[in-house]
């Protein structure tokens, strides 16, 4: 009996977290579209929107089941929050975000090896995070983040080199890498 309210308990998180994956992501689309979204008169919107999603997503992380739908719906959540802590110049909190989904998709990796999306989806998490810990002057802990991006993203491009987007990713974390080691007088790799 406690096995089967135990598996409704799971399915209705997992269900709960794919609406409000597709809720927030319509949102946040519909949002980004207005020019002002980005700049200060948003700035308490954006707050309130970063509260709600991470109560609600740090409390249906823990009842799913890690499965791939699961993990990705964790993955963009989590990424999504990264990209609003950072619009809202918190930089540390944008970093750990964009870290919990590069997490998420590390898993997802564990569970689909040959899958070459969540790679990708890792490898964009880590620049992202790297360019907030650039911001934030955590220098040491950016170029962490780019190379890691790096070795995740090569490992895609080598198979899938005809996808645009994977491409896109790898252009990203080479540029990234390459700029923060310029800056300090070290050669580019």
């Amino acid at each position: 009996m406690q096995q089967l309210i135990a598996e409704a308990a799971r399915k209705k998180a997992e269900s709960n977290l794919k609406m409000a994956r597709a809720v927030i992501r319509s949102t946040l689309i519909a949002f980004s579209q207005d020019t002002r979204f980005e700049g200060p008169e948003f700035r308490d919107f954006r707050g309130k929107l970063i509260t709600t999603v991470r109560s609600f997503r740090n409390e249906v992380a823990g009842q799913g089941a890690e499965t791939i739908e699961f993990l990705d719906d964790i993955a963009d959540m989590s990424h999504w929050l990264g990209f609003l802590e950072f619009l809202n110049d918190n930089q540390p909190r944008a970093a750990a975000e964009y870290l919990a989904a590069a997490a998420a998709a590390c898993k997802w990796i564990a569970i689909a090896p040959d899958d070459p999306e969540p790679r990708s989806r890792m490898a964009d998490s880590l620049v992202n995070a790297g360019n907030a810990y650039y911001n934030h002057q955590r220098l040491a802990d950016a170029e962490r983040c780019y190379r890691q991006a790096v070795a995740t993203i090569e490992s895609v491009i080598e198979i899938r080199p005809q996808i645009a987007n994977y491409r896109r990713v790898a252009y990203m974390a080479h540029l990234q890498l390459a700029s923060q080691r310029r800056l300090f007088g070290q050669e580019a790799e």
